[in-house]
Protein backbone atom coordinates (compact mmCIF):
# COMPACT_ATOMS: atom_id res chain seq x y z
CA UNK A 1 0.00 0.00 0.00
CA UNK A 2 2.61 2.13 0.52
CA UNK A 3 4.61 1.80 -2.46
CA UNK A 4 1.13 2.36 -4.32
CA UNK A 5 0.83 6.05 -2.46
CA UNK A 6 4.25 6.49 -3.14
CA UNK A 7 3.84 6.19 -6.66
CA UNK A 8 0.54 8.32 -7.05
CA UNK A 9 2.56 11.26 -4.88
CA UNK A 10 5.55 10.88 -7.60
CA UNK A 11 2.71 10.63 -10.55
CA UNK A 12 1.15 14.23 -9.36
CA UNK A 13 4.54 15.22 -9.05
CA UNK A 14 5.57 14.53 -12.31
CA UNK A 15 2.44 15.77 -14.49
CA UNK A 16 2.99 19.92 -12.43
CA UNK A 17 6.48 19.68 -13.10
CA UNK A 18 5.96 18.54 -16.70
CA UNK A 19 3.13 20.31 -17.46
CA UNK A 20 4.56 23.84 -15.79
CA UNK A 21 7.74 22.72 -18.16
CA UNK A 22 5.92 21.71 -20.98
CA UNK A 23 3.47 24.32 -21.18
CA UNK A 24 5.77 27.46 -20.49
CA UNK A 25 7.88 26.10 -23.35
CA UNK A 26 5.22 25.95 -25.87
CA UNK A 27 4.11 29.67 -24.54
CA UNK A 28 7.54 30.58 -25.50
CA UNK A 29 7.39 29.84 -28.98
CA UNK A 30 4.33 30.56 -29.68
CA UNK A 31 5.26 33.84 -28.28
CA UNK A 32 8.53 34.35 -30.24
CA UNK A 33 6.42 33.57 -33.18
CA UNK A 34 4.32 36.85 -32.06
CA UNK A 35 1.00 34.55 -31.31
CA UNK A 36 -1.34 35.35 -29.00
CA UNK A 37 -3.33 32.33 -27.11
CA UNK A 38 -6.77 32.89 -25.54
CA UNK A 39 -8.56 30.84 -22.97
CA UNK A 40 -9.23 27.94 -25.45
CA UNK A 41 -5.62 27.74 -26.48
CA UNK A 42 -4.26 27.58 -23.02
CA UNK A 43 -7.01 24.58 -22.95
CA UNK A 44 -5.52 22.60 -25.91
CA UNK A 45 -1.94 23.37 -25.09
CA UNK A 46 -2.62 21.86 -21.15
CA UNK A 47 -4.14 18.68 -23.25
CA UNK A 48 -1.50 18.02 -25.86
CA UNK A 49 0.69 18.39 -22.36
CA UNK A 50 -1.35 15.72 -20.80
CA UNK A 51 -1.08 13.18 -23.68
CA UNK A 52 2.48 14.03 -24.06
CA UNK A 53 3.40 13.25 -20.45
CA UNK A 54 1.01 10.01 -20.81
CA UNK A 55 3.49 8.95 -23.18
CA UNK A 56 6.60 9.51 -21.11
CA UNK A 57 5.08 7.88 -18.11
CA UNK A 58 4.23 4.80 -19.92
CA UNK A 59 7.37 4.28 -22.24
CA UNK A 60 9.93 5.66 -19.24
CA UNK A 61 8.86 6.54 -16.17
CA UNK A 62 7.01 3.76 -15.09
CA UNK A 63 9.52 1.25 -15.09
CA UNK A 64 11.88 3.56 -12.82
CA UNK A 65 8.75 4.16 -10.06
CA UNK A 66 8.04 2.69 -6.38
CA UNK A 67 5.31 0.21 -8.25
CA UNK A 68 6.44 -3.13 -8.95
CA UNK A 69 3.17 -4.95 -10.82
CA UNK A 70 3.26 -7.10 -13.28
CA UNK A 71 1.04 -4.99 -15.80
CA UNK A 72 3.70 -2.80 -16.33
CA UNK A 73 4.20 -2.29 -20.10
CA UNK A 74 5.14 0.20 -23.19
CA UNK A 75 2.41 1.61 -25.50
CA UNK A 76 2.20 -0.45 -28.76
CA UNK A 77 3.75 1.58 -31.60
CA UNK A 78 0.10 2.33 -33.41
CA UNK A 79 -0.70 3.98 -29.95
CA UNK A 80 2.05 5.68 -29.07
CA UNK A 81 2.45 7.20 -32.62
CA UNK A 82 -1.39 7.85 -32.90
CA UNK A 83 -1.27 9.80 -28.99
CA UNK A 84 2.59 12.09 -30.67
CA UNK A 85 0.13 12.68 -33.63
CA UNK A 86 -2.67 13.65 -31.73
CA UNK A 87 -0.77 15.96 -29.34
CA UNK A 88 1.32 17.10 -32.53
CA UNK A 89 -1.91 18.36 -34.00
CA UNK A 90 -3.50 19.61 -31.22
CA UNK A 91 -0.75 21.62 -30.74
CA UNK A 92 0.01 22.98 -34.35
CA UNK A 93 -3.84 24.19 -33.98
CA UNK A 94 -3.91 27.00 -31.00
CA UNK A 95 -3.24 29.69 -33.65
CA UNK A 96 -6.08 28.99 -35.19
CA UNK A 97 -8.25 28.88 -32.33
CA UNK A 98 -7.52 32.26 -31.54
Amino acid sequence: MLRASLEILRLIFIIVILSILFGSGVLWIYHLLDMTVDRLGYFMISTADLILIFILYRNRFQFHGFYKGKDRRKLSGSAYYFLLATALIILLAVPFFN
